[in-house]
């Protein structure tokens, strides 16, 4: 009797067939553009979408869509936190810009908050996709919006431009008492991670301001509540006049732009507080505010690669890094503490204001109308001085000159003049510095004629003149590159695979609606 065991054979054991991975989709729409370019917005896990058009010829019936048009609304509800995506793709046409322009994007604010039902969506994925004007005819005022009460982890879009003329000629400046247009991007606490946003450009310029400096500036405000993990964009552009008056150093006072702010939720029963993460501008940035608030509101690391025009930058606990790749000209920062700063060009008409430590600050150029206060408080009104206290300090490096500009560490200037003998002084207060060049404050008028060729205030200054390196911050163009992780549910942003195409999303379509 044989006792050998016959091996069976696997490929006829039964087993259930693996099926793929797959999404439900619930809502394809498919649209044409004024001047061709053919769009295709899809909606990705639960939920339901709507796309609504401008109106058309008679002022209140949407143009049908898939008829040329300009899209007014789209509307998102019933989606899941942890799956649902919209994602938007473009066919460029022969005559097109490619960029297909919506006015509104809401996803309202869930009933009964629950898992799965309208608290929230996991992304945002439609980069050639714009807020701007899409209002038929001469609107005195546009106000769009993009608005979603229970938050989006990562929001990519191609930008916002508030003054859109879609290939016409261009219109004549508004007049002078128009109103400006208003753009709001208001963002919810997500379920997790946070929120991040990506986009391409902000623009806010007004033609009528080459004109009348007077005319009211367009907004467009980023409204984010609890923490910004990422904020990155290539350019914002805005108003480049700018009045700095007698001091010829910009005191952070913008009117219109863009402002993007982190702070506590709106929502009474939910807890966090405001806080950024990497806050990223490739090019220049022109007229452009950034808050943080709350409770242990920091913002981690901030970097302009290009120009600055009316830059400025508040956050109530500190900064940890601050780089400008092409200098720091018309710049107001107001921190708790600042680790480090770098500017690769020097500064110029600049303002810093330090709680406290205002660590190390790198200049590779010239220093010009720039005044760096450490262990001071912000004045109680409008234009007041700020008012000393202990713990100032800093160590600077200048690669350059140093003219009408001043750092001062827990000093206060008698009569709002430094250098004079009644000057209160308070204790620890310390600066250690190196300047490359020369020092001359005779036509500053916050600085004693005595003290002309002085910079420095404080109880303990140890200065040193040699030659100092420049630092060696990013410069435009750059284009970085956000961290694994800080945007899920977009493809390509986080090292994954590459972002849809239009090709795809057409051929997906077909195999799922044949």
């Amino acid at each position: 009797m044989s006792t050998s065991k016959r091996r069976r054979s696997l490929s006829f054991r039964p087993r259930p067939d693996l099926l793929e991975g797959r999404q439900l989709l619930s809502t394809v729409f498919r649209g044409v553009d004024f001047d061709g370019d053919i769009w295709t917005l899809r909606l990705v896990g639960p939920g339901s979408l709507r796309v609504t058009n401008q109106p058309g010829s008679d002022g209140v019936t949407p143009v049908p869509i898939g008829q040329p048009g300009l899209i007014d609304t789209i509307t998102v509800q019933g989606a899941n936190p942890s799956t649902t995506r919209l994602i938007g793709v473009v066919e460029q046409a022969a005559g097109g810009d490619g960029r297909v322009f919506f006015e509104n994007l809401i996803s309202p604010a869930s009933v009964i908050p629950g898992p799965g039902t309208g608290v929230g969506m996991l992304a945002i994925d439609m980069p050639n996709f714009w807020l701007g004007d899409t209002s038929p005819g001469d609107t005195e005022q546009v106000q769009g919006r993009i608005d979603i009460p229970d938050g989006v982890v990562t929001l990519h879009f191609g930008g916002v431009v508030t003054r859109a003329s879609f290939g016409e000629e261009p219109p004549e400046p508004p007049a002078t008492n128009a109103q400006p247009n208003r753009f709001t991007i208001n963002l919810g606490l997500p379920t997790r991670v946070g929120t991040s946003i990506i986009l391409d450009r902000v623009d806010t310029t007004n033609p009528a301001t080459l004109v009348d400096p007077l005319t009211p500036q367009d907004t467009v405000t980023f409204n984010v509540s609890g923490r910004l993990n990422v904020f990155q964009a290539n350019t914002i552009d805005g108003d480049p006049t700018l009045d700095l008056g007698d001091s010829g150093t910009f005191d952070g006072n913008n009117s219109g732009g863009t402002t993007i702010i982190s702070g506590p939720p709106q929502v009474i029963s939910q807890v966090g507080t405001g806080a950024i993460g990497r806050f990223r501008i490739g090019g220049n940035a022109t007229n452009m505010t950034v808050q943080v608030g709350g409770n242990n509101a920091r913002l981690t690391n901030f970097f302009i690669g290009g120009e600055t025009n009316k830059v400025t930058v508040a956050a109530v606990e500190g900064i940890r890094t601050a780089l400008f790749g092409l200098g720091m000209d018309t710049v107001s920062i107001q921190a708790g503490e600042i680790e480090q700063l770098k500017a690769n060009r020097g500064a110029v008409g600049s303002s810093v204001l330090v709680g406290r430590n205002a660590g190390s600050l790198t200049l590779g150029g010239d220093v010009i109308n720039t005044n760096v206060l450490a262990g001071y408080t912000p004045g109680s009104g409008v234009g007041a001085a700020p008012t000393a206290q202990s713990g100032g300090q800093m160590t600077v490096r200048v690669a350059g000159d140093v003219f009408d500009s001043l750092f001062a560490a827990s000093v206060q200037p008698f009569e709002g003049v430094f250098g004079s003998p009644q000057d209160l002084v308070l204790p620890t207060g310390y600066i250690n510095a190196k300047v490359e060049g020369l020092i001359d404050n005779s036509l500053n008028p916050l600085v004693s004629p005595e003290a002309f060729d002085q910079a420095f205030f404080a109880e303990r200054v140890r200065l040193e003149s040699g030659p100092v390196i420049p630092p060696a911050a990013p410069g435009a163009p750059f284009r970085p590159q956000p961290g694994p992780g800080r945007t899920p549910g977009v493809q390509g942003l986080s090292g994954g695979q590459p972002s849809h195409t239009f090709r795809f999303i057409e051929r997906l379509n077909a195999r799922q609606a044949p």
